[in-house]
């Protein structure tokens, strides 16, 4: 939840996260460990209920999954 962040900031955000959590490598003696995340995100439409907008993330966050892992996608 980002209150009072509009979509644009939203995105750079859920970028910066991403790209954080990518740059992780911890190193094991079975070899390196690597991370990475998939955003689904969505923005609050008119006077959209919880429901609606966890919905559309989730399917935000499918998308992401399909691209190849890894990406932000922002619900339309």
């Amino acid at each position: 939840m980002l209150p009072e962040t509009n979509a644009e900031s939203a995105s750079i955000i859920a970028e910066r996260i991403r790209q954080m959590i990518s740059d992780i490598v911890i190193d094991t003696v079975q070899g390196s460990l690597s991370f990475t995340i998939s955003i689904g995100a969505a923005e609050i439409q008119n006077e959209e209920k919880i429901e609606g907008i966890q919905k559309r993330a989730d399917e935000a966050l499918y998308k992401a999954k399909e691209k190849g892992r890894n990406y932000v996608v922002f619900a339309s």
